[in-house]
């Protein structure tokens, strides 16, 4: 489904997490071309319909933490029934059930514990989405620029999440923005050295949306510019940079 780099164990190798259905794996790169699996020693399977992942030291104890997105539940030995029922159909044709009307799953926020293990927190921390939304893609950053990585995540049919590092172990859940989107990009742009996302939609969904910081509490949406529908029908992801000052944004309409 995904996956993501980060050397989670400072031996200056970049390692992969993979996330899957049923359960993710983590790649020890061993230095030589080579990994080895220590997903069960490491504690970071997780066993669900895993799709984002993303890594960074939200602690700042010098070891980088792991946060998931999960979809749906969803079990291969009890699949809903084609069109049994209104969010089984696509334009009057049967297809299989959801997201809509299936159960979320939940994510995971996997603390390093710097000896190889990790601990999961995501309860604790306040990023274990309690409200079962169907998360799709995830990515850190310091959007209030305190020097601490916040987090996002897109989730696919229902509101998205912003987490603040509160810099304490716990996180706030501080977003606005519903709708259902599959990716996002991180960006500096501009130069007033605020954090902007780019995010992207399914077909029949919003257009892809470019959100800029505007200060330390607010978001500016606008459409992105020059991006054609079609891509977004398969899921694409795109970046888009923005020119001008605070407050002041350029774009294409139509």
């Amino acid at each position: 489904m995904g996956g993501a780099v980060g050397d989670y164990n400072n031996d200056g190798w970049p390692d992969l997490y993979v996330t899957c259905l049923g359960g993710n794996v983590l790649y020890r790169n061993n230095g030589d071309g080579t990994f080895t699996d220590v997903t069960k020693q490491a504690g970071v399977a997780d066993g669900r319909w895993s799709t984002g992942a993303a890594f960074a030291d939200y602690d700042g104890d010098g070891f980088v933490d792991l946060m998931v997105t999960n979809y749906v539940d969803f079990k291969l030995n009890d699949l809903p029934g084609f069109g049994k029922s209104p969010t089984c159909k696509y334009r009057g044709i049967d297809v299989q059930c959801g997201p809509r009307g299936l159960k979320g799953a939940g994510d995971s926020l996997f603390h390093n514990n710097g000896d190889g293990t990790f601990t999961d927190v995501s309860k604790a921390a306040g990023v274990n989405d309690p409200s079962g939304y169907y998360g799709l893609g995830v990515v850190w950053s310091d959007f209030n620029n305190t020097g601490r990585p916040d987090i996002y995540v897109a989730n696919d049919s229902t509101p998205n999440y912003m987490y603040r590092n509160d810099g304490n172990g716990k996180f706030t859940e501080i977003a606005w923005s519903p709708g259902p989107q599959s990716a996002k990009t991180v960006q500096n742009k501009g130069q007033w050295g605020w954090r902007s996302l780019t995010t992207t939609t399914p077909a029949d969904s919003r257009s892809t949306s470019l959100t800029l910081r505007t200060n330390s509490t607010r978001y500016m949406r606008t459409r992105a510019s020059g991006i054609s529908r079609h891509l977004l029908q398969f899921g694409s992801s795109a970046s888009v940079i923005a020119l001008g000052q605070v407050g002041r944004c350029f774009h294409r309409s139509g």
